[in-house]
């Protein structure tokens, strides 16, 4: 085939194709659309509505606008709207379907509700069109809502979401976010209680931990706390422009909040004032610093903020690797065990030399990473005495290498379930259940490999 004639066809080939997609494809998609748009009472695309005003009983409710693709409420009050219920709202109008034709030329309004309707909807589209939906009684039925456009004659039965969608107010539609702020960019939170008290955690390698005590935090923890300030809601709303702080506890708040994305910049700010009633759960008080409105948050969010340092503490002993552990060192019932990792195999060195139980050793070196207190006892340990550190019912050491040797001491009774515990590296002083430390309450045949327990029996002159 000759090149001139192999481009001829080359070109008709995308000519077809192009009006396949266009005509065809895109064509069927237009043509879909249109008619949709036919069936609907406003028969018009949600970007091209500039305002709109909901008027119940002749009055005008709540009006929003858009602008740069955003809505704002702009009456009673100017402020930022949810944009998701917002958009619910609307798409209500917009999508209300013509479901039959009840009249075409103009006749009594009373006898469907429309000379008095329940809700209008006034909308504002391409800058200059106007249109107001009058939303009437529902159908004998119950199953549709009569409606009409008040630039035409027709009457329609349509949806009856319409009518809740027609009656919403200012605290449905508005932004009822606690604060406003990205929670992947926070990197420090302070806590500011009345009492004097200051919590302060700083994100490190995505981690969080506390700056006093100098502990780890639990992740969750702090999450959910900065999860209730994003994600959950205003409770009420109660002045727009306060003139007496005073009256909600917020010229001296409880509580205050301050989230940072680096050491000095704060990004948000909540104060917590007093609570709304006297109810066992009740909501509080609390305003943005950024906004001058005061608004209500629930019981809950105020309990998270709330936590002590302990509740937010991060409650492991030790943050290790157990497959680091190269040596173990138990003191215990007046028995010292110590089993150390030679090569690739466990070995007992105290109180004989002998070959430990792998599977047992193991178990113990895993046991060094799980281990959970369960109560705080002190953060300002002084006396090691009044806690029977002096006199130890237990003591575990370990070495990873490559690092010092770290560990345990467990003391006296705290009470009846727990005993007081602390680590080498910090002063704190912490309660646990005896039974979480069962791995390490041993006894010879427990830690010593069953093919040299009768060796070992001889070796001890037992």
């Amino acid at each position: 085939m000759k090149p001139k004639t192999t481009l001829i066809l080359l070109l008709l080939l995308i000519a077809v194709g192009g009006f396949y997609w266009f005509w065809g494809i895109k064509g069927q998609e237009t043509r879909e659309r249109q008619q949709e748009l036919a069936n609907r009472i406003l028969p018009m695309e949600q970007e091209n509505i500039n305002r709109v005003a909901l008027v119940q009983a002749g009055d005008t409710t709540v009006v929003y606008e858009q602008s740069d693709d955003e809505w704002t409420i702009t009456h009673p009050v100017q402020t930022s709207a949810d944009q998701t219920r917002i958009e619910t709202n609307l798409n209500a109008f917009l999508e209300a379907e013509q479901k039959r034709i009840i009249a075409t030329e103009l006749t009594d309004l009373q006898p469907y509700g429309l000379d008095r309707p329940q809700a209008e909807v006034a909308i504002t589209y391409n800058d200059t069109g106007k249109v107001t939906l009058l939303i009437g009684n529902q159908n004998p039925t119950g199953s549709s809502v009569y409606a009409k456009r008040d630039d035409g004659p027709s009457i329609y039965t349509t949806n009856t979401n319409i009518v809740s969608q027609g009656k919403k107010q200012l605290f449905d539609l508005r932004d009822r976010s606690i604060a406003k702020f990205d929670r992947n960019a926070i990197t420090k939170i302070v806590i500011s209680r009345e009492n004097g008290e200051t919590l302060e955690f700083n994100k490190m390698d995505g981690d969080w931990r506390l700056a006093e005590p100098q502990v780890k935090a639990q992740n969750s923890q702090v999450s959910s706390l900065l999860s209730g300030l994003a994600t959950r809601q205003v409770q009420e709303y109660f002045e727009e422009t306060p003139v007496n702080l005073d009256d909600y506890g917020l010229d001296n708040p409880r509580i205050l909040v301050s989230l940072f994305t680096n050491d000095t910049t704060r990004t948000a700010a909540v104060q917590i004032g007093n609570a709304v009633d006297d109810s066992n759960s009740p909501d509080y008080y609390a305003r943005d610093l950024s906004r001058p409105m005061i608004f209500s948050v629930g019981n809950n969010v105020v309990t998270n903020i709330r936590k002590s340092p302990f509740e937010f503490q991060d409650k492991g002993l030790f943050a290790i690797n157990s497959g680091q552990v190269t040596d173990m060192k138990v003191s215990w019932n007046d028995t010292t065990y110590q089993v150390s990792k030679i090569d690739t195999a466990w070995k007992m060195m105290q109180p004989v030399e002998a070959q430990a139980d792998a599977d047992k050793a193991q178990r113990m070196a895993r046991s060094l990473s799980n281990v959970q207190v369960d109560s705080l006892g002190s953060y300002t340990q002084t006396d090691p005495a009044r806690y029977g550190f002096d006199a130890p019912w237990m003591e575990v050491r370990f070495h990873i290498s490559g690092s010092e040797f770290d560990g345990f001491t467990v003391g006296d009774p705290a009470n009846d379930t727990r005993r007081y515990i602390t680590t080498d590296s910090s002063p704190y002083v912490y309660e646990i259940r005896p039974s979480k430390l069962n791995e390490f309450q041993l006894s010879l045949d427990d830690i010593v490999a069953e093919s040299e327990q009768d060796t070992t029996t001889v070796a001890t002159g037992e």
